[in-house]
């Protein structure tokens, strides 16, 4: 998965990847995250946002849109770590385009059934 922006973010923080501490590369992809997926970035804070204050908590996109395609790379192990720590919530990527946040990695199970009913026809190639 790649962040154009990533390298130049880094050197913002004033790091090289050679001696860059976690902190600095989780500020330097949260930039390249701002940069180089603006749209998924934006409903992935939309996401937490409302499970933050009682609302929902899964968001589906449409797989083949612009959109849909930047938040389903931010569920990647580092981008979905990253914000596990910054938000304090646990995330999940269920079925291919639904985005899901509890407050802990056991309340992400999804049953067979909730499986069956997120299935959509028109995202069988996503």
């Amino acid at each position: 998965m790649s962040y154009p922006s990533l390298l130049d973010e880094l050197r913002k923080t004033g790091a090289t990847p050679e001696n860059a501490t976690d902190e600095q590369w989780e500020v330097a992809y949260m930039g390249a995250f701002r940069r180089d997926l603006p749209l998924g970035l934006a409903r992935m804070e939309e996401l937490v946002g409302r499970f933050k204050d009682g609302g929902e908590d899964r968001l589906s996109l449409p797989p083949n849109s612009a959109e849909g395609r930047q938040f389903a790379r931010l569920f990647a192990d580092i981008p979905q770590g990253i914000f596990e720590r910054r938000y304090d919530v646990a995330l999940g990527f269920f079925n291919c385009c639904t985005g899901a946040v509890a407050n802990d990695r056991d309340s992400l199970n999804m049953t067979m059934r909730e499986q069956f009913e997120l299935q959509d026809p028109n995202f069988v190639d996503c």
